[in-house]
């Protein structure tokens, strides 16, 4: 049997959407009858914010491990993990997740002497050592085949699932204003602070989201009328996707891997997209959505519950199993 070994190492507490997807990666694996361990620093190490239930190893103990071999074990890093010893075995086939086509090169909290050279990164992505290059947007399977220069057959798309059970909409909503300000917080900052100064937002709320766990995340954007996006970049959005799936009204940066988001979004009249920067366009943008609203409520939760069915239904855990099938066809069969 296939065993697919999940590299997650080293620990993180803080919540992070892509540390999540691992595990719901390797949840969908399982599902399709293989093996799936994650590798953390600590076997016994878990976020916390979310559940989970995979099995774990502790990366000491699977370098140790050995028996391994190129036909049976499958080991996948995320893209940050391009400079990792690890992709030079070959007794292992090696898959890259890449769930953010914007750090491909490097991130903002890591210095650039961590990475290879952009040139060396790119030969790698082409290279023998690593079989397939998974994504989780269209927008990232584009750059990887024309930016890059892949074969389509070297980029697998994956289906990133919003956990329906979780994310979905509220009997009741409130007049609030959610948003995550872990990401540019500075434009963050000074959108919520020229948003209180004006008179026709008085009577609604705002609500950051903060160091919470799933299900708190999941009670704020159910609550929230309006959801603001300042992710950017994004591989996908996933916070985008799950305020949708609440019934938000979505307003912000698509993250460019969000683009897809927006584009099923605003058929609904459920969202409206900003320019990075356009601190003006958010303000027109949620004035815009309160003047429909108090014109007419049962037009706009209307749109809200529709655009929530289509998001769960478009971005289920079955369509994210069927997206896995495929990506690992070229590997497991």
């Amino acid at each position: 049997m296939r065993r697919f070994w999940l590299g997650l190492h080293q620990d993180v507490t803080r919540p992070l959407g892509g540390v999540k997807q691992m595990h719901r990666l390797g949840e969908v694996i399982e599902e399709l009858g293989y093996q799936a361990t994650l590798i953390q620093e600590d076997a016994n190490f878990h976020p916390g914010w979310f559940s989970s239930k995979l099995p774990t190893i502790s990366y000491d103990k699977w370098l140790n491990r050995g028996g391994f071999t190129s036909i049976e074990d499958v080991l996948i890093l995320p893209e940050t993990f391009i400079n990792s010893p690890l992709l030079l075995r070959d007794d292992l086939c090696k898959v890259i997740f890449n769930q953010n086509v914007s750090y491909s090169f490097g991130t903002p909290s890591f210095p650039d002497n961590v990475f290879p050279s952009p040139d060396n990164i790119v030969s790698l992505y082409h290279s023998d050592l690593i079989s397939k290059i998974l994504c989780v947007s269209r927008s990232d399977q584009l750059f990887l085949r024309s930016a890059f220069g892949l074969a389509e057959s070297r980029v697998g798309l994956i289906i990133n699932a919003v956990e329906s059970n979780l994310f979905f909409p509220h009997k009741r909503k409130k007049l609030q204003v959610a948003f995550m300000p872990r990401k540019n917080s500075h434009d963050c900052k000074a959108v919520i602070s020229l948003l209180k100064r004006h008179s026709w937002f008085k009577g609604w709320s705002v609500c950051p989201i903060t160091n919470c766990t799933q299900d708190q995340v999941s009670k704020l954007m159910k609550d929230s009328l309006i959801f603001l996006s300042f992710g950017h970049p994004e591989g996908f959005g996933l916070p985008v996707a799950e305020a949708l799936s609440c019934g938000c009204y979505v307003i912000g940066y698509s993250g460019l891997g969000g683009r897809e988001l927006f584009r099923h979004s605003s058929s609904f009249n459920a969202s409206n997209e900003i320019m990075v920067g356009d601190w003006l366009g958010f303000l027109s943008a949620i004035k815009s959505f309160i003047d429909q609203f108090n014109a007419d409520p049962n037009s706009v939760f209307k749109n809200l519950l529709l655009c929530s069915k289509s998001v769960r239904k478009t971005y289920s855990f079955d369509a994210m199993k069927r997206s896995v099938d495929a990506a690992f066809a070229g590997i497991v069969r």
